[in-house]
């Protein structure tokens, strides 16, 4: 009996060594967890790229590769291997069809065996399509504190139009005093619908825009892409303040605040002039000059600047490769900033003009050595001409402008010459040279009447040279334009005879509308006078106090019965009838 009992015993005692064995290879084999995370990027046509996060072992055997499948995302549907193995966490899938769903599934491999598929993942290629389209989906991966992966799809080219290469600018997305950041070129070359974009500022905001262009010329953009860099972004210097000279001034301002382990390395400067510049008719204002401070002190000088100046001066803070947004703008002038008094015209011929001006008030530290005006035809809506700057001699306060355009307007202004700086320019005055024989600009000109289609516009009789008879006038009009859209072509009427006055009719309701006169002569015609501009009162607004109201209804309901032209006849139809009182008040209605 006992013999048997030590039999049984090594028996369990081989079961239970037998068991182990089975456990510990069983957990020396656990295969490792599946990917997870499957993106997918790049579409094309026919292909498309597959990325997901690495697999984790568990502590097992390391993951020596990954398969990827895929099919129509159909259960009924075998999938298609990718046809190979990679090491990496990506691959491209190739010799697709254009316009079509795919599911796809990754799975890792190691020497205790393959784990089990991804979770799917859904995506379809791009279709043909015949229009020529910009470059879309731009996707942002890859976001650094100083660089971004940018990728988009590619558009499709018809009508033998062959893309030729992409230009990917970018900028920071912020807006100063209504003036956008400059765009910059982050050099793309070739046709590949993917680029790193590097050297951007930590914690920034970032505007990109990808330019298809194409064998005909065209450029197709983008819409535009938003991101945000990673990283600390400094804030900018606060309390800044400046101490000018007449060609010079120093900034101070105080340092933000920064972690211990993150510390200034700099400051930037930019300033700009606030001088007026025209192009084209509109004001332009001149870039910004940037500079960079000395190190970290918090205190810089700009020289060589203009004496009597206005400049809008900015800083902004630098850690590293971080730039913080520019301050609020601080405005300042540079010594010698007063400015002129208008000059005068006292005499004026067909081909000059006499201009004339005080001596300025003496200011502190400011001698004057002489003036200079200059002058150039005043034109309206139109690119404007260079500036002819004369001086006077000496410290005259007269000069003649002459070789003049008969019958034209000049804009004329006056600067002061200092010995260690100018003044600003004066105001601009206008005046014209007289027509071939002189009949002056009508005056005194007055609307109205005022209707919702019609005004009545009035003038006094101009001055005429000795033996020239004023024979009429001429009133040109057209809706007044404000920006960048082309004015309509004038329209001209005349009165009859010389009267002084006429109805401008057929007019639209509500309408801004640009006015000039002119008076006729037996010889020659005065300078337009004018623009003026007035508007026309609201449809329905027959009184001309600018509302559709009550009043309007009287109006019309005290005419009732009357025939031929009348100011109650809201529908012209030659009597003020019940008609007219139905249309109004269905305008009194709307208008509430």
């Amino acid at each position: 009996m006992k013999r048997n009992s030590i039999s049984w015993l090594r028996f369990y005692l081989l079961l239970i060594a037998v068991f182990a064995i089975m456990v510990a290879q069983a957990e020396a084999q656990t295969p490792p967890s599946p990917p997870t995370g499957l993106w997918i990027f790049d579409r094309s046509h026919v292909s498309f790229q597959v990325r997901w996060n690495a697999s984790d072992t568990g502590g097992g055997a390391p993951v020596t590769g990954y398969n990827v499948r895929y099919r129509l995302p159909d259960p009924r549907l075998d999938f298609t291997d990718a046809g190979y193995t990679v090491t990496s966490t990506s691959i491209e899938l190739t010799g697709l069809t254009p316009n079509t769903s795919y599911e796809v599934q990754a799975r890792a491999i190691s020497a205790d065996g393959n784990s089990d598929w991804s979770q799917p993942t859904y995506t379809i290629t791009l279709g043909w399509q015949a229009p020529l389209t910009m470059p879309s989906d731009l996707v942002a991966s890859g976001i650094t504190g100083d660089s971004v992966r940018v990728s988009w799809i590619a558009p499709y080219t018809v009508d033998g139009a062959v893309l030729t290469g992409y230009e990917v600018t970018y900028r920071v997305y912020a807006v100063v005093h209504g003036d956008a950041e400059p765009r910059i070129d982050a050099g793309h070359t070739g046709t590949e619908p993917f680029f790193v974009i590097t050297g951007l500022s930590e914690d920034t905001n970032y505007e990109i825009q990808v330019v298809a262009l194409t064998s005909d010329g065209k450029r197709h953009y983008s819409p535009h892409l938003f991101l945000t860099t990673a990283g600390f972004r400094p804030s900018p210097p606060s309390e800044i303040t400046a101490a000018s000279t007449a060609s010079s001034f120093r900034l101070s301002w105080n340092a933000p605040r920064t972690p211990d382990d993150i510390p200034i390395t700099g400051y930037d400067v930019r300033y700009r002039s606030m001088e007026i510049r025209w192009v084209n008719g509109n004001r332009v204002l001149f870039p910004y000059v940037e500079v960079n401070a000395n190190g970290t002190d918090t205190t810089f000088e700009l020289a060589g600047l203009e004496p009597s100046v206005s400049y809008e001066v900015g800083v902004r803070t630098v850690v590293a490769n971080s730039k913080s947004d520019w301050s609020p703008a601080l405005y300042v002038s540079t010594r010698n900033t007063f400015r002129m008094d208008q000059p005068s015209v006292s005499e004026r011929t067909r081909t000059s003009l006499r201009v004339n001006w005080t001596t300025p008030d003496a200011t502190e530290g400011f001698t004057i050595t002489g003036y200079k005006v200059r002058y150039r035809p005043s034109v309206h809506g139109q690119n404007a001409s260079p500036y002819v700057e004369v001086s006077p001699a000496g410290t005259e306060t007269t000069i003649t402008l002459t070789d003049l355009t008969p019958g034209t307007g000049y804009e004329i202004g006056l600067l002061t010459v200092g010995a260690n700086g100018n003044s600003l320019w004066s105001v601009p005055i206008y005046a014209a040279t007289y027509n071939a024989f002189p009949i002056d600009a009508p005056s005194g000109l007055t609307v109205s009447e005022k209707t919702s289609s019609s005004f009545r516009v009035s003038w006094s009789v101009p001055n005429a040279a000795e033996g020239i008879t004023i024979t009429g006038y001429e009133v040109r009009y057209r809706p007044a334009v404000y920006g960048n859209n082309p004015p309509s072509d004038y329209i001209k009427i005349s009165p009859a005879g010389t009267e002084t006055t006429v109805k401008l009719t057929g007019l639209q309701s509500s309408v801004s509308y640009e006015i000039g006169l002119r008076a006729l002569g037996t010889i020659g015609n005065s300078v337009w006078r004018g623009p003026v501009y007035v508007s026309t009162t609201p449809y329905g607004d027959l009184n001309g106090d600018g509302a559709i109201n009550i009043l309007d209804l009287t109006l019309v309901a005290s005419n009732l019965g009357q025939t031929g032209e009348n100011v109650a006849d809201l529908n012209r139809d030659g009597v003020v009838d019940i008609r007219d009182l139905v249309q109004l008040q269905i305008l009194m209605n709307a208008d509430n």
